[in-house]
């Protein structure tokens, strides 16, 4: 998950981008036994499929 946020930050993306790609990062890393194993095709669908609320 982490990996995922910082590699949006690498992309220059918005911090709600990088939100949503890091929790499709953690998504598709909970299918592996492997840590820090993540399906790239996976988490492109996943991340469309994240949705962002503001809570307070």
């Amino acid at each position: 998950m982490v990996a995922g946020f910082a590699m949006g930050l690498a992309k220059k993306k918005p911090p709600k981008e990088c939100l949503k790609l890091a929790a499709a990062c953690g998504m598709s890393n909970a299918r592996f036994l492997e840590i820090g194993v993540v399906n790239k095709n996976e988490v492109e669908v996943l991340k469309d499929r994240v949705e962002i609320e503001k809570i307070f």
